[in-house]
This record gives structure tokens, C-alpha cells and sequence, in this order.
């Protein structure tokens, strides 16, 4: 049993994940669509990462023993080595960059498809750090490349432009106060039988929602009090005090008014209803009304000229316009080739449609408003229409956010996918709107090479229904809202 530095970090968060990563491998979920395009993409940053060091040599990784042996016989040649494998007893590591530096050491560089530093950044090379030390290797620095977000594609991407170098030895350093004792407590953990307590905590959501909370958090009763709207470390302090739902919220404890509102919904089990600022929301929505989804992708590396990094590019829209009161509203949809740069067709298509007056409906004020900014900034003409618009959304969620309106099932959560069934008869997961955070991925997939043509036909058909699904739906949600405030 070898402590990688993948495993490592993983004891640092949390023994019981650490013991389930060796012990337990089948209590982790299968490797969703999403999460494998998110590998992928840290590949393909990992690949351009490359090219700043010419000269490197890649280290085949597919043959484990194979690597080390190799990396052996090619750190006598002083060069870039990437994938160098270093096995030091039970400890292995693989550093994405081993770089040649003065005075017969080595630098280490660290690839982050990140925007920036993180802490666990540290802990990840200080381990690789130790392992290459107590192996022999003297090493001198360490650095982290990551994205550098002000980078603008204009032809083909640049790696010395389009990452950051930080030196972050010093950080390191730090990092590794106390390894010794760690690194001897989790091969413990490791070769011990018996799982460590799982004790619920913060590290259980962060710095990501951890894969094992399913298993760790399945004991927890109804209504946990960590489904609390607001603070989620005020959450955690009130579990530590035993209190373990939010019916158990004892009175002397200060609630917000969204908290008070929910606990007593689920207390009551029933719903709450603001009518008055429902129908002050309602009044606001102008005719003709035009309810609008648009669906972006943005790539760590940028593929469209004039672009950055994780830039949201759009390549769809829905929408639907109802013209008048009781009028059925007319659907529109565009989705882009996959080919070329879609966001000048979207602005032409959608400005075709968007009259110069009346409510524009989304679901995330936010991130519309920003989108269509950018494509102002990106193609001028259309500045003054996006600008217009811009100033004419309204975010279908914000009656639920301030909780004007909240049911029960929708827990601590203001989404649309929890908003749609607690009002409405759909059921977001049977309408296969439930797959929208695969859209971006799948817009993607048509630019594959060799992919067949009823594959290609299939995709776009799916994400041409499930846009329009989205679009009826907040129709619907209007429409029950305007319901809710008719009954007396």
C-alpha cells in the first residue's frame, strides 16, 4: 500500500477517506460525464504546460514500474523531465515538471488548471518535495503554473502567455511543518483493518463536496441542520452543540427571517406564501414577455479568438414569447454549428427576436447579464441592444431567494431545479432537464473527429429539447405564481 500524493491530501482532509481510498474503493461513486471532462481538460492543460519547457522528455505513464525506472536512468541526463515517478519506500510521487536548476538540483513545477494558489496546492508539492529529497534528489525550488485569466487568444495559443508562474517555495516550506509525524500516522491509518470515526465537519463540503458525504452523512435524520439556509458554519457550530435537524432549533437561538420561515415550513409541512410581494414581482413582468435560457461552455483553454480563459461563450438560447395575457407563447431555439465561433450568429439570431420593450425572464440575473455584456464588448454593434436588454431581465428566482415564496422540499436550496417541482406539477428530474450541467459537455462532444452522424443528430436533438424543456418550464412557474395570488 503506497501513500501518493493524491492519498496524502486525502489524509490531510479527512482519515476516514483516506482509510475508504484503500480499504473501501467501491464506497466511491463511477466517474460521472462530467467530472471525466473536467479530467480531460486538466489533461490538456497538463499538455500545453509542456510546451513551455522545449526540451523536456515525457515519461510514458501507463507501465507504473516502468516509469520509475525510467525516470531513474534519465535524471543523469539533466534535462525537463515530465511524469518523472520517484518510489522512496511506501511513499511515491510524480511531479508534472522536474526542471534541471543550479548547482545540481531540481525545480519543481506544479500544473493547476486553477486561476490561482490554493492552499492544498502547497500540501501537494511539499509531498512530492519530500518524496524526491528523501530519494536523493536535491530539490530547489518550487513553483505552480496555472491559468492566467487576462490572457486574450488572438491565433493560436500561446502557453507563455496564456499561464502564470508563481514561485511558492516559501509556502512550501510551511507546508511541510509536520509531515514526518502525518506521513507516519496515515500509513497507520492505511494498514489498520478498523476505519477511523467518520466525524462530520466543514472539510466534508470543502474545499469541494467531498465523494463520500453520501456515505458519511446517510445516518443523518430528516431535515439535517445542516439544511439550514445561510451561514454553513453557524451550521456546523450548532451540530457540534447537538443539534441535529432544523426542527431542534431550540427558541433562544437568534434565526434570520428565511431561517424562520423555513423552520416553520418544516415544521408544518406547509408551504409559504408572501401574496403581496408575489404579486408586486408579477406586476413587474411588462408584455410582451419573453422567457430566455442561453446555454454557454467555457474552456480552460480558449478556442474562439478574442476569448479568455473560462470565459462563458454562448452557444444556444431558448426562447419562448408570450405577446399578451393568456396568449400560448411561441417558441425559438438556436444552436450553434461546433465548428466555428458561435457567439456573432447567437447576438444576430436573438436580436432578430428580443423586441425593444418588454420583460426579458431568466433564471440567474447574473450570469445572463454578464454573458451578454461580454458579447457587447466582443462585437460593438450590438452594445447599445445588449445594454437594453441588459436593463430589461428579471430573475425568475428572486421571489424564492428572499423567500417571498418556499416549500418545504426545496430544502436550503434556491435552484431551479429545486424551485420547479416544489411549485409546479414537473418533475425536473423526469424532464431531462436534469441533465443540463452535461450541455456545455455535450456541445463540446460535436467537435470530436469521426463522430458518427446519428450520434452527432442525437446530441443536438437533446439539446435543442432539453433548452426548450428549461424555457416551458419557468412558463409554468410564472403561470403558478400568478395562481397562487389570484386564491384568496
Amino acid at each position: 500500500k503506497l501513500l501518493s500524493k493524491s492519498k496524502y491530501l486525502a489524509g490531510l482532509r479527512c482519515p476516514l477517506l483516506l482509510w475508504a481510498y484503500i480499504h473501501k474503493p467501491s464506497s466511491f461513486p463511477e466517474v460521472s460525464q462530467t467530472t471525466q471532462h473536467r479530467f480531460d481538460e486538466g489533461n490538456l492543460v497538463g499538455r500545453f504546460a509542456k510546451r513551455l519547457f522545449p526540451r523536456g522528455i515525457d515519461i510514458p505513464v501507463d507501465n507504473f514500474m516502468g516509469n520509475i525506472r525510467q525516470t531513474e536512468k534519465l535524471l543523469n541526463i539533466r534535462k525537463p523531465l515530465f511524469e518523472a515517478g520517484i518510489l522512496c519506500g511506501r511513499l511515491y510521487s510524480r511531479a508534472d515538471i522536474l526542471n534541471p536548476a543550479e548547482n545540481n538540483t531540481w525545480d519543481i513545477y506544479e500544473v493547476k488548471s486553477s486561476t490561482g494558489t490554493k492552499e492544498t496546492h502547497f500540501h501537494d508539492v511539499a509531498f512530492q518535495k519530500r518524496v524526491y529529497q528523501q530519494s536523493g534528489i536535491n530539490i530547489g525550488r518550487c513553483f505552480l503554473i496555472y491559468i492566467d485569466t487576462n490572457y486574450v487568444k488572438y491565433g493560436e495559443v500561446d502557453p507563455m502567455d496564456l499561464f502564470a508562474i508563481e514561485d511558492i517555495s516559501s509556502a512550501v516550506e510551511d507546508a511541510s511543518i509536520g509531515m514526518e509525524d502525518r506521513i507516519r500516522n496515515m500509513l497507520s491509518i492505511m494498514d489498520s483493518q478498523n476505519s477511523p470515526d467518520g466525524i462530520i465537519g466543514d472539510y466534508c463540503l470543502s474545499p469541494y463536496t467531498c465523494d463520500l458525504k453520501p456515505v458519511c452523512w446517510e445516518s443523518l435524520p430528516e431535515n439535517p441542520i445542516f439544511e439550514l439556509n445561510g451561514n454553513q458554519a453557524k451550521n456546523f457550530l450548532l451540530y457540534e452543540q447537538g443539534i441535529r435537524t432544523i426542527n431542534d432549533i431550540p427558541s433562544k437561538i437568534s434565526l434570520t427571517r428565511t431561517q424562520a420561515i423555513q423552520k416553520e415550513c418544516i415544521t408544518t409541512g406547509k408551504f409559504h406564501i408572501d401574496k403581496g410581494e408575489i404579486c408586486s414581482f408579477l406586476e413587474k413582468l411588462e408584455y410582451p414577455r419573453y422567457y430566455l435560457e442561453i446555454k454557454t461552455i467555457n474552456p480552460a483553454i480558449p478556442i474562439y479568438d478574442g476569448t479568455r480563459p473560462y470565459q462563458h461563450v454562448p452557444f444556444q438560447f431558448s426562447l419562448q414569447i408570450a405577446e399578451q395575457p393568456n396568449a400560448l407563447p411561441v417558441h425559438h431555439s438556436f444552436l450553434a454549428n461546433s465548428t466555428s465561433d458561435p457567439r456573432l450568429q447567437f447576438a444576430e439570431k436573438l436580436s432578430q427576436l428580443l423586441e425593444p420593450h418588454g420583460s426579458v425572464i431568466v433564471c440567474d440575473y447574473q450570469f445572463k447579464a454578464r454573458v451578454l455584456q461580454d458579447l457587447s464588448l466582443a462585437f460593438p454593434r450590438y452594445q447599445k441592444w445588449s445594454e437594453g436588454i441588459i436593463a430589461r431581465l428579471i430573475d425568475l428566482l428572486s421571489p424564492f431567494d428572499d423567500f417571498h415564496y418556499y416549500h418545504p422540499s426545496q430544502k436550503d436550496v434556491v435552484s431551479f431545479e429545486k424551485v420547479l417541482p416544489a411549485i409546479t406539477s414537473l418533475d425536473y428530474e423526469t424532464n431531462s432537464i436534469a441533465s443540463e450541467s452535461l450541455t456545455g459537455t455535450n456541445f463540446m462532444d460535436l467537435s470530436k473527429e469521426n463522430i458518427p452522424v446519428d450520434e452527432v443528430a442525437s446530441i443536438r436533438n437533446n439539446l435543442l429539447t432539453r433548452c426548450n424543456q428549461e424555457t416551458r418550464a419557468m412558463v409554468e412557474i410564472v403561470k403558478k405564481l400568478t395562481e397562487l395570488c389570484i386564491v384568496e
